[in-house]
């Protein structure tokens, strides 16, 4: 299946959004790029072989995705590349934290946060991931109607809050998930706007996009100021960064602590509470699934709470995790942008050329997985996927900028979905689909609407205790789809 030419296929060059040559084109271009971003990319890069040179306006672009050619940038050449700052306001948003920050800074960044997701820690978080789920469904009832998609956000932020910041974060949840949700937006419409102003006229969006970010920073600084982990039983994030080192001896600043813990944040419940949307859509949308996945849980649980120890016994909560990452990867997309010279199929490239590489038309390309566009997570077990190449399925990006929540996130994801299984079966209320909006993470339109179906009752599970001896949970295997 993955027999493929190794004969070089030159990049195909497009000029796009060329007013003065080919207006009535560029335009009609803009307007479906408007309506359907992700299906005008992945048509314009399969017409091209998978690699495209667009020319939009003054700017370059090339749009990847074979797994290779993205090898390449994130791999084998990355130090030709940084993150691309382009149009979407990241720092304003994020900070100067993991996700904005580059060369010597980041690397400081990427040593003293690394601690905080040691496979150790994160197995340990496992009750409490599994205690606030609990929480969260006895809210639920039989046949009630919910927006899952709001539901996975506000777990998700929770158990951010909760877990790495030792912080009840309820009071603040709405305001943070709000800002960041106008934050995004106003990024994303100014992304596709054919008049850009600068950011510094105070026009109504660009006021509102100010007082999202302040919004943000305030609930973070609220946050740490509040937080006491002192008789937290597993250090938090918080006490960890604060007293990391660098190889110099010094610690972080106010500011560098607030903005690190910002993009946690921030990332940490956004892309997970997508993730987890996206997944309950896909179960709603295949029965058989959701029942397979239903009798594993009874088959090794019963009536027992799920723990971390457990997963390793799961596959095929695993596979369904693993599969729903495939289709709706939250990073849809990811931007490098070159800071040296680099050379892709034997063509050489300058500075400041933007690489957009695609996990959603990698994810979906049948010369990788056999009818791509099915949910089906039996690919993951019957040894189809066991030789896919590097980068042919990369949900969390790759190379040094791997995303450093991946375990956390994976175990997160399994734990949820598996708590929340034992106990519910959710319905979609009709047959309409779920469009995703691709922000700067992939969001469900509109939310995704289900029916709630009680399967157990509310005495039958109790969590149980978490592991409070960081020996106990030593072998646990993480997640086992991460890789």
């Amino acid at each position: 299946m993955f027999e493929r030419s190794t004969a070089i296929v030159e990049p195909r060059t497009v000029s796009v959004f060329s007013v003065y040559r080919h207006p009535w084109q560029s335009f009609k271009l803009y307007w479906r790029v408007r309506r359907d971003l992700l299906g005008t990319l992945v048509d314009m890069v399969r017409s091209a072989e998978n690699f495209l040179d667009l020319r939009i306006g003054s700017v370059r672009v090339l749009l990847l995705s074979r797994p290779e050619d993205v090898q390449e940038v994130l791999i084998t050449q990355n130090r030709a590349f940084h993150k691309a700052k382009g149009p979407i306001f990241m720092a304003g948003i994020f900070g100067q934290g993991l996700l904005t920050t580059e060369g010597a800074p980041w690397r400081r960044a990427r040593r003293l946060v690394q601690p905080v997701f040691h496979r150790q820690r994160v197995a340990a978080w496992g009750g409490t991931i599994v205690s606030l789920t609990h929480r969260q469904v006895t809210e639920w009832h039989d046949g009630q109607e919910r927006d899952i998609a709001a539901e996975m956000t506000a777990l998700a932020f929770t158990i951010v809050t909760e877990t790495l910041f030792g912080f009840q974060g309820d009071s603040v949840s709405g305001q943070v998930r709000d800002a960041t949700s106008k934050a995004m937006h106003f990024a994303n419409s100014r992304q596709f706007s054919l008049v850009r102003l600068p950011a510094w006229i105070p026009t109504p969006s660009s006021r509102r996009f100010v007082r999202a970010c302040q919004q943000l920073v305030d609930a973070v600084s609220g946050i740490i100021a509040a937080t006491d982990e002192g008789d937290s039983e597993v250090p938090g994030l918080l006490t960890l960064l604060r007293e990391a080192v660098d190889d110099n001896g010094n610690h972080m600043s106010p500011q560098e602590l607030r903005d690190h813990c910002l993009t946690l944040l921030l990332a940490g419940h956004e892309t997970t509470g997508n993730a987890l949307a996206w997944l309950w859509y896909l179960l709603g949308q295949n029965q058989q699934v959701r029942g397979k996945l239903e009798s594993e849980l009874n088959a090794l649980l019963g009536v027992e709470s799920l723990t971390a120890e457990s997963l390793g016994n799961l596959p095929y909560l695993n596979a369904v995790v693993r599969e729903s990452l495939r289709l709706y990867p939250p990073a849809w997309a990811v931007v490098r942008q070159s800071i040296a010279p680099f050379r892709l199929r034997d063509v050489e490239y300058p500075v400041n050329v933007h690489v957009v590489m695609l996990p959603w038309a990698v994810h979906r390309d049948a010369e990788w997985f056999d009818h791509p566009e099915e949910f089906r997570p039996e690919r993951w077990l019957d040894g189809s996927t066991r030789n896919l190449p590097s980068f042919a399925y990369f949900p969390f990006g790759g190379g040094p900028r791997l995303c450093i929540g991946q375990p956390f996130a994976l175990t997160e994801i399994a734990l949820v979905v598996g708590t929340i299984c034992q106990q519910f079966r959710l319905e979609p209320l009709s047959e309409i689909k779920i469009a995703p909006e691709p922000l700067v993470t992939l969001r469900p339109a509109n939310g995704v609407p289900m029916r709630l179906y009680r399967r157990v009752s509310e005495e039958s599970l109790e969590p149980r205790t978490r592991p409070t001896d960081e020996a106990s949970v030593a072998n646990v295997p993480l997640c086992p789809v991460s890789h």
